[in-house]
């Protein structure tokens, strides 16, 4: 929102109108980032990266909150007390099985934006592919 102002002042001594205009812009809060992409799974963590919302409204991003909730049902909890400045996030603490989904808002001066789109269902595991080898040395 933009929010002009006119003043006009009279001066006495010159006899001539001085007119000034101020424009004041509002801040509000940001639209909703990209959504989030899962980078790399474990059995405890989760990383994400996303895109900047493209609508900052008017301020500057001062950092994100992921928020997540497991897919079985339950409310959106923040993951992170502090906003993360950087636009991706380990996100710890996980349980091994566990399916969740998760979503980032951008914060700015106005406070929190709209939530992004939910990832789809992740499952807190292994990489697929990954072994663990066990070597024993034979006589």
């Amino acid at each position: 929102m933009i929010v002009i102002m006119v003043i006009i002042i009279w001066s006495y001594t010159v006899l001539r109108y001085s007119m000034y205009v101020c424009v004041m812009m509002s801040i509000a809060p940001c639209g909703p980032p990209g959504q989030p992409v899962v980078d790399s799974v474990s059995p405890n963590a989760i990383a994400l990266h996303w895109d900047k919302p493209r609508d900052t409204g008017n301020g500057k991003i001062q950092g994100y909150i992921v928020e997540m909730k497991p897919t079985a049902g339950g409310d959106w909890k923040e993951v992170n007390l502090d906003p993360v400045r950087e636009p991706e996030m380990v996100v710890p603490h996980l349980k091994e099985g566990q399916e969740y989904q998760f979503r980032v808002k951008a914060v700015n001066e106005a406070g929190p934006g709209a939530p992004s789109a939910a990832t789809g269902p992740v499952v807190a595991e292994k990489p697929a592919g990954s072994m663990r080898h066990v070597f024993t040395l034979g006589r």
